[in-house]
C-alpha cells in the first residue's frame, strides 16, 4: 500500500517486463486505451520530460497483452508497477545466466568451435 490507497488490481505483477526497443508492438486499440487511462497520446507520453512516463507507456502495452481482461485504468497502474529491461535480446526461457556453448578461448575470447585440420 502506497500513500495509503489501497491497490485497485489484484493481478499479480510481473517481475520484469522485457521490451525490445528495435520493435515495439502496438495496436490502434491499445493506443486508444492508454490515451483513455493517461489523457495523452502516445506521443505525448514519449515527449514527456519524465522518463517514468515513457517506461510506463511502454509497459502498458505489454502489460494488456498479459492481462487483456483489465480495465485501462488498471492497465495503466499495473505499467507503473513492473519492471522494465530494454534490449534487443529475447530473455532465456530456461531462466539460465549462461549457454551451454564452448567456453570462451583463454587466448582470443572466441567461443566458436575450432575447425579439425585433419
Amino acid at each position: 500500500m502506497e500513500n495509503g490507497k489501497t491497490p485497485t488490481t489484484t493481478t499479480a505483477v510481473p517481475e520484469v517486463v522485457y521490451l525490445d526497443v528495435q520493435n515495439i508492438r502496438m495496436s490502434p486499440q491499445a493506443m486508444r486505451l492508454l490515451t483513455k487511462a493517461t489523457g495523452r497520446s502516445m506521443t505525448q507520453l514519449m515527449e514527456s520530460p519524465e522518463d517514468a512516463d515513457k517506461f510506463q507507456a511502454m509497459a502498458f502495452f505489454e502489460v494488456r497483452r498479459r492481462h487483456p481482461e483489465l480495465s485501462a485504468e488498471q492497465l495503466w497502474e499495473l505499467a507503473g508497477e513492473v519492471e522494465v529491461e530494454l534490449g534487443a535480446v529475447t530473455p532465456d526461457p530456461f531462466g539460465t545466466a549462461s549457454s551451454t556453448g564452448s567456453p570462451a578461448s583463454p587466448t582470443t575470447g572466441d567461443s566458436s568451435p575450432t575447425p579439425s585440420t585433419t
